[in-house]
């Protein structure tokens, strides 16, 4: 069952959400991405998820020191810790 519902969430994560502009759902899914990439070549999750946050807030000061009109965003970094905590189901499930 729990597999299913980690499925589920993970396919439907990609459609169109009210609650999540198009912005926060790439940045979950790339987190997830991070995560479990890191997660299979070190085998460890404290290393894991400090790759994963690393890449999101080193994107984050990047967009906020570029000459883009992004600006930094503690709602991007909080979608990457949800992407994260998907990842880590992700790979502790399957």
């Amino acid at each position: 069952m729990k597999r299913f519902v980690l499925f589920a969430l993970l396919t439907l994560l990609p459609i169109q959400c009210f609650a999540l502009d198009s912005d926060k759902q790439k940045h979950i899914l790339a987190s997830i991405l991070t995560f479990s990439a890191a997660y299979v070549v070190t085998e460890d999750v404290n290393t894991s998820i400090l790759f994963g946050m690393g890449v999101g807030l080193a994107k984050e000061i990047y967009d906020s020191t570029s000459r883009t009109d992004d600006a930094f965003d503690t709602h991007d970094l909080a979608a990457d810790a949800v992407g994260i905590g998907l990842g880590f189901m992700w790979v502790k499930n399957f």
